[in-house]
């Protein structure tokens, strides 16, 4: 056992121990006082519109939410893109705690997650984001999970079961959930999901379909849980595999290596025998959970929280049937949150949280060293009704942070963040708001050190703290000044969300091509400010008690403040949606136009824009939300479509023409 792992393990087995503690991480959706005034309104999806639109990854379940973007890999690795901010920008959690992977090191790596167990999904922005990140500019994605049993079944037992199928890649699969009593005050919970998809079709597609993009995954948990009057403790353990494609993987340039800050490859050197190769990735991941909530009596304190996770995760990257590259990341989490009650008006959560992981690499693409990090921070969020139509809230976090690498002298530093919002009640219906943040960020090992063959994004990368482009730029913390100001309107015949933002970004890490050899590029890590402007809109009309009708965009802009666009930024998108509600049927028609991308970043081109026809059904039988049954049609019209947010753009295409359906039973 690493001694670093000290605190984890301590808590593992303090939670394992003791009866007197619990946790429901105050994941911003979860039913608690305080998070009723939170300033920013927040993206949710859970119930049946999250089983319509549950994907195999993360990223593609939550594509069509409003600012919201997909960084596609194939079907297998989507990460989520916040308005125009990706990993590690974008923090990713499960019930408020980190998930540890390595999605945030490359864009074929999966976010080790599976949306049709979830619960929930959730975007949060604003101050709240503070209470899991400093350094998350774009926001935090949490995964709402019921491992943990948290409150006792009505009927002593409570589960779903779900079926899903896709007509573009043959896709089928299947999860499993039951909660239940074992005495009075014993509860378990388990799950299952099963899945496996062949290669996607696309329209104009050489033989119809796209190479390596087949997936296949499993994932089990089991958890256990005390459940009392005051609070609840409980454990949990996953097991996740999964298994996809690597569409577009090319050992082309695996020899090209930097010389006096330029590009050298062998002439001549053809790897004929990768003309046919097939690429795919196996991961691992198992982790152990212990969560729990003690609710004093007549304390001032309405809540304490504590959460433990220890993840080990692995995976191989296979050329045919050899391993290529292999990455494993290990660490865990100690939180301890409390809420408060109202002290003179303030009312909200304090907390300390601590982490440490270790990351390493081995093989072809080894481009980093072993990497051990460790983090302490402390955080709190308040809120002050100034008015009974004026809410503040403020909230306020510090990271310190060691960082060591091997051959490379340790690295000790601190972040702040701060943030503070006003929301007016204007009517019973319509608030408004302003947001005003700071935050700083620490960058992340691949950012300092890298310094090898990237051959996920065609490049030879070499960190901020390098030599391997014949110089060193030095590294900064990042710094985010960032202001947003919204209207909504959620009630009434005529409901609306408005946002606007801004953001500068101060020495903001980027890959600065220093030289291309045939579309392979040598890149370094540099610092430049940036700033990010963009605009979220969304409103629906009820034009009759069986009918509405809505409009939706989204778009940012983001560029160097000297000079230059940051490349892979999302193109603008609008559309629109009419929507029917009948007794036996429900249907959504979308219509959704999404922009050619002019505005390209260094070594870019434009991607052409695309129009996409979807239609949904829903049923529920015998009008019972319980048994719920979907068709969903999606880019009905089979135009070939282009991410431009990729890094596969104009190399690997969308799905084609599909056609999903899915039937859900709750009990």
């Amino acid at each position: 056992m690493h001694k670093k792992n000290w605190p984890i393990w301590l808590g593992l087995c303090i939670a394992s121990t003791s009866a007197t503690a619990s946790i429901n991480l105050p994941t911003i959706a979860v039913e608690s006082s305080w998070q009723d005034t939170l300033t920013t309104p927040e993206h949710h999806l859970k119930d049946e519109q999250l089983f319509t639109q549950t994907h195999n990854t993360l990223g593609g379940t939550l594509a069509k939410t409003p600012g919201v973007h997909n960084d596609s890999y194939g079907l297998g690795a989507e990460r989520p893109i916040i308005r125009g901010q990706g990993s590690p920008r974008v923090a990713v959690l499960r019930n408020g705690t980190r998930i540890m992977d390595a999605s945030s090191l490359s864009p074929d790596h999966a976010n080790a997650v599976e949306p049709l167990l979830a619960q929930g999904l959730e975007v949060i922005r604003g101050p709240a984001t503070l209470l899991y990140s400093s350094g998350a500019s774009g926001g935090v994605v949490n995964v709402r999970s019921p491992h943990i049993a948290t409150q006792r079944p009505s009927n002593g037992y409570a589960g779903s079961a779900a079926i899903l199928g896709s007509s573009v890649n043959n896709a089928h699969e299947g999860a499993f959930q039951l909660t239940g009593e074992i005495n009075k005050y014993w509860l378990f919970h388990g799950a299952a999901s099963v899945g496996r998809s062949n290669d996607y079709k696309a329209p104009q597609q050489p033989q119809h379909r796209v190479p390596d993009t087949f997936t296949e995954k499993n994932l089990g948990t089991v958890g256990i849980s005390w459940v009392g009057e005051r609070g609840y403790l409980g454990m949990a353990v996953t097991e996740h595999n999964s298994t996809y494609g690597l569409p577009a993987h090319s050992h082309e340039y695996e020899h090209c290596h930097p010389h006096d800050g330029r590009l050298h490859c062998h002439e001549g050197h053809h790897h004929d025998e990768h003309d046919d190769h097939s690429a795919s990735l196996k991961l691992n991941s198992r982790r152990v959970n212990v969560e729990g909530e003690y609710r004093p009596f007549a304390s001032a304190w309405r809540a304490i929280r504590l959460a433990v996770s220890y993840t080990n995760y692995q995976h191989d990257e296979r050329e045919d049937a050899a391993v290529a590259t292999q990455f494993s990341h290990q660490g865990g989490q100690f939180r301890v949150e409390a809420e408060h009650a109202p002290w003179r008006s303030w009312q909200g959560i304090i907390g300390i949280e601590y982490n440490q992981e270790t990351a390493s690499s081995a093989g072809l693409e080894r481009f980093m060293p072993k990497v051990n990090t460790d983090s302490i921070a402390l955080f709190a969020l308040e809120t002050v009704p100034l008015h009974e139509a004026v809410s503040w809230q403020t909230s306020a976090r510090y990271e310190h942070q060691w960082l060591s690498a091997k051959h490379e002298q340790q690295r000790q530093q601190g972040a702040v963040g701060m943030a503070t919002g006003l929301n007016w009640h204007l009517s019973e219906a319509l608030q408004s708001g302003l947001n005003l943040s700071y935050g700083q960020r620490l960058p992340n090992a691949q950012e300092l050190y890298a310094n090898g063959p990237h051959l996920a994004t065609n490049t030879y990368e070499c960190g901020l703290l390098s030599d391997g482009c014949a110089q060193q730029t030095g590294a900064n913390k990042e710094i985010t000044y960032g202001a947003e100001v919204y209207l909504a309107k959620e009630r009434g015949q005529w409901q609306f969300n408005l946002s606007t933002y801004y953001q500068r970004i101060h020495d903001y890490v980027h890959s600065h091509v220093i030289d291309t050899h045939e579309g392979f590029r040598l890149v370094q890590y540099q610092q430049a400010d940036a700033e990010f402007v963009g605009l979220e809109a969304d409103s629906t009309w009820m034009v009759h008690p069986q009918w509405a009708v809505s409009v939706f965009t989204d778009h940012v802009l983001a560029k160097y403040i000297e000079a230059g666009r940051l490349p892979r930024i999302p193109a603008q998108r609008y559309g629109l949606r009419v929507l029917s509600f009948h007794t036996w049927v429900d249907t959504e028609w979308e219509l959704t136009r999404v922009h050619k991308q002019r505005r390209i970043g260094q070594g870019e081109s434009a991607t052409p824009g695309h129009t996409e026809l979807a239609v949904t059904l829903n049923h529920y039988l015998q009008g019972d939300e319980r048994y719920h049954v979907f068709v969903r049609g999606s880019n009905l019209l089979n135009q070939r479509q282009w991410q431009h947010a990729s890094f596969l753009a104009h190399r690997v295409p969308e799905p084609g023409r599909n056609i999903t359906a899915g039937i859900k039973v709750q009990f």
